[in-house]
């Protein structure tokens, strides 16, 4: 078998075609993929967000993902500040000028979403989703038992 055959390889191979094209789509914003992703993930999670959730999300370190807030907040896309009931904890906030351009990646998400799915009956849709669904509870599962 061919390791370009793989379903691994394929997988990998869509996830990085898929970044390019939303990285396309969002570039006349002027974001680094890491910002616009972190201004995903805080649309994702309920507001304010614990910079940990971000974080957990994210798979980045902490200090590259301070480093991308500070660059968002510079901006005037979020605000951080303390947890009332724990000062180690940073919570972040979307600002109403991030709220409106999280509304606009909302579009290229939905726009590369057709893309991918152009050419795919509603039911081929919903079976390819179950069967990504599927395929990372066999990851999940793999994964909890390999750290135990």
């Amino acid at each position: 078998m061919n390791f370009s055959d793989t379903a691994g390889f394929k997988l990998a191979k869509l996830t990085r075609l898929k970044r390019q094209l939303l990285d396309a789509y969002l570039s006349k914003f002027g974001l680094s993929r890491t910002q616009w992703q972190a201004m995903f993930w805080l649309d994702i999670l309920d507001n304010p967000v614990p910079q940990q959730d971000i974080l957990k999300n994210m798979e980045l370190d902490a200090g590259h993902l301070a480093r991308v807030l500070d660059q968002l907040e510079k901006i005037g896309y979020v605000v951080r500040h303390r947890a009332e009931n724990n000062r180690r904890a940073v919570l972040v906030t979307l600002t109403t000028e991030g709220k409106k351009l999280n509304s606009l990646i909302k579009i290229a998400v939905k726009k590369e979403t057709e893309v991918l799915f152009k050419d795919f009956s509603p039911g081929e849709k919903t079976q390819f989703i179950e069967q990504l669904d599927k395929i990372t509870h066999n990851i999940t599962l793999a994964l909890e038992k390999e750290i135990k």
